[in-house]
């Protein structure tokens, strides 16, 4: 089932800096863009290492007629709440003995009903990432994002922007968790 970023990650300081650095740009009149470019950056790396780099807090659907489901959003790091969809759209808090949810080493989410659920989905909200803040966020994904959110501002207008650059690919590597569909 979907998930949805509820509170994304904050870009526009030293990430923004350091990327109007890396252009040599030192006008604003072109923030909004470069940040824009830098959403998408993260959102490329995300799919590409198959976890948040930076925290963000992101709602789960599951389903509630599976017993067992896995937490596609990693690495948890904490869970938020856990709200039933009922037919009619309305969240309700669901009860601490009618579901358990444990958090492993490799920050994989494991959520189990304990009683059968009567609703569209169980929404599950949590806080994932790699590193809480950009300043905190490794250097090799660090400067992945940069190059890429880099090439896609140089090469906006041309057909070169759906080429993702090795140099960014060949940072992101050691972060790539391989997985299981």
């Amino acid at each position: 089932m979907p998930s949805d970023i509820v509170v994304p990650a904050d870009l526009g300081g030293l990430a923004l800096s350091e990327l109007k650095t890396w252009l040599g740009i030192t006008r604003s009149q072109e923030d909004a863009l470069l940040v824009d470019f830098l959403e998408a950056s993260v959102s490329q790396c995300q799919a590409y290492i198959g976890q948040s780099p930076l925290d963000v807090t992101v709602e789960e659907y599951l389903s509630p007629d599976q017993e067992a489901s896995l937490i596609q959003s990693r690495p948890a790091k904490e869970i938020q709440s856990v709200q039933l969809l009922d037919h009619n759209g309305n969240r309700n808090p669901m009860a601490d003995d009618t579901y358990e949810i444990e958090i492993d080493e490799n920050g994989a989410a494991h959520f189990k009903i304990l009683k059968k659920l009567d609703g569209r989905a169980i929404v599950v909200r949590l806080r994932v990432g790699i590193a809480p803040k950009w300043e905190t966020l490794p250097a090799t994904l660090a400067q992945g994002i940069i190059r890429l959110a880099g090439h896609l501002y140089r090469y906006r207008d041309r057909n070169e922007v759906d080429k993702m650059p090795p140099s960014a690919i060949n940072l992101w590597q050691i972060w790539r968790r391989p997985r299981l569909l």
